[in-house]
């Protein structure tokens, strides 16, 4: 039996010769190799790894459900919404409709007060209540005592020539001559030797404490009198100047409410009037005066 010749193969434009062993060989052991690496793969894919426990599929399942559901829900939400600005709106439209029916009611509750507090203001007004009116107490300068006024008249002519004002005032059918004032013994001593050509006595001069009754402002401005006739005579009394706008202040103060001192109001304003602006001797006998009219207008 012959032997086979190997085959010859070109490469490259040259011959070479292959042995089929050889190669039979060969690929048995690039066989063998490649099923190691197979096996190696195997061994490898054996390793324990942590698998996904969803896929990609699945998620996208999932997704498009809860999409869904809030499909669902949308309407639900908006709804709510709704009906929670639409409850504020009217919420705030009631209050303001309330407001105004409050202010509406306070102002006519406001006003009904005002008008019964008026009411009661001058009800008080005009609601007559008890003063107690202190005593005055001074010491006058007294030039005679008559019992005419015509007499009394006559005197107080001569006095008036000689340069000293006086007043009459009538007590018990009787006309006292005054010419001065003082608030105690010593200071009309002291004024009567100004008198050296007339026979003047000083003389202690009262009016007792009376209860009368006025209205509140009434009670309140014949207060306000007594209070400015003794410090006007503690001025005199002094030897100072009666404060012509203090008395101006009272006559402008007097109350319209007190109808039963009109006339004590009005002899006040006319002996104002008559002795404002004039010496000391005159402020000393408009102090007589008025307390003469306070007498025969308030305490009778």
């Amino acid at each position: 039996m012959t032997e086979k010749k190997p085959p010859i193969i070109r490469m490259n434009g040259k011959k070479t010769k292959t042995n089929r062993n050889n190669d039979l060989k060969k690929k048995s052991m690039i066989h063998h190799e490649h099923a190691s690496a197979l096996e190696d793969s195997d061994k490898n894919e054996r390793i324990p790894t942590f698998d996904r426990n969803h896929s990609l599929d699945e998620y996208d399942r999932k997704y498009a459900a809860n999409i869904k559901k809030l499909g669902n829900v949308k309407p639900i939400i908006v709804a709510a919404v709704s009906a929670v600005v639409i409850g504020i709106c009217l919420g705030i439209i009631m209050l303001n409709m309330f407001d105004g029916i409050d202010d509406g009611t306070n102002s006519e509750i406001e006003h009904t007060t005002a008008s019964n507090t008026d009411t009661n203001t001058q009800d008080s007004e005009q609601t007559l209540s008890s003063i107690t009116l202190q005593p005055i107490h001074a010491f006058v300068l007294q030039a005679g005592v008559f019992s005419t006024e015509a007499n009394a008249s006559q005197w107080s002519e001569k006095y008036q020539k000689a340069g000293f004002p006086t007043t009459i005032w009538q007590r018990d059918d009787q006309f006292f001559l005054l010419a001065g004032i003082a608030e105690t013994k010593k200071q009309a001593e002291s004024l009567k030797a100004n008198f050296a050509d007339f026979d003047i006595y000083v003389k202690e001069w009262n009016t007792k404490e009376t209860e009368k009754q006025f209205t509140q402002p009434g009670n309140e401005w014949i207060s306000s009198f007594a209070e400015l006739w003794h410090e006007s005579l503690k001025t005199i009394s002094a030897q100072e100047t009666v404060s012509a706008e203090a008395w101006q202040n009272l006559l402008d103060g007097y109350p319209k409410q007190a109808e039963k001192l009109s006339p004590f109001f009005e002899q006040i304003s006319d002996s104002r009037k008559k002795f404002e602006g004039t010496n000391m001797a005159n402020e000393q006998i408009f102090l007589i005066d008025q307390w003469r009219q306070f007498e025969l207008h308030v305490l009778n």
